[in-house]
């Protein structure tokens, strides 16, 4: 399975969050940064992860 592609939208939306954590801590940015995208690359193996359950609906 192929990684996630990410849309023009998301591109930026990551961008905005990196910026705005850069503010306050440019190395906490990076990690941040670099944590969404290493969940986001395992979706096509585990794409429920996180889905809610039926208890809690």
């Amino acid at each position: 399975m192929s990684a996630p592609r990410w849309s023009q939208r998301a591109r930026a939306d990551l961008k905005a969050i990196h910026d705005y954590i850069t503010k306050d801590s440019p190395i906490n940015a990076k990690a941040v940064v670099r944590d969404i995208l290493a969940r986001a690359a395992t979706l096509p193996v585990t794409p429920r992860v996180g889905s809610a359950c039926a208890r809690a609906r």
